[in-house]
């Protein structure tokens, strides 16, 4: 009876995670395979072929030939005139204020870069201020602002005929406070 019992016990197949029939080397070659579609995905199309020269190589020269500056030093470096600005607001903007930028229209220095003008690009950096667009009429926090973006002399006129305000005109990048009269 032992016999019987040890016969049925090989008999059954093994369960369909338990078999064998997908060896090692074809594990490498299915790998194989996918790198290789992989590689020509990236060579055929242009995009991907802009993302790996421009970001993921550009990225990676730029570690290799920098590996001792801290990350602030590096944005300086990769956005000269946009991470200096959006850190100029930064400093000069508490954490609850509620920022009008220039509409995406208004042509500054920072045009080459997805930088100053690129709301979701500052808002990484400015978290937790928040940000809307001047024609951005319809949104909630247009009666919240607290502060203006001036960009390329950008902000004085939305200043005077939305608020009434003037200030002279020194600066053609900077961040100002709308000043409110508080109600009684």
């Amino acid at each position: 009876m032992t016999a019987k019992k040890k016969k049925s016990k090989r008999s059954s197949p093994p369960a369909p995670f338990q078999k064998k029939s997908f060896s090692g080397f074809n594990h490498i070659l299915l790998i194989m395979l996918v790198l290789i579609g992989i590689y020509l995905l990236l060579a055929a199309v242009p995009g991907y072929k802009n993302m790996r020269d421009r970001f993921v190589l550009g990225n990676l020269k730029f570690i290799l030939k920098n590996p001792a500056l801290d990350y602030p030093e590096k944005m300086r470096i990769k956005f000269p005139r946009d991470y200096p600005f959006v850190m100029f607001v930064k400093q000069n903007t508490p954490d609850t204020a509620v920022i009008v930028m220039p509409p995406k229209s208004v042509k500054s220095v920072f045009k080459k870069t997805h930088g100053a003008q690129n709301k979701i690009w500052d808002e990484y950096f400015l978290y937790p201020r928040k940000l809307l667009y001047a024609d951005e009429q319809d949104n909630p926090l247009m009666q919240k602002i607290t502060h203006i973006m001036i960009i390329n002399n950008w902000g004085y006129d939305f200043l005077e005929e939305k608020f009434g305000l003037s200030y002279p005109r020194k600066a053609a990048y900077t961040v100002l406070p709308v000043r409110r009269e508080k109600s009684r």
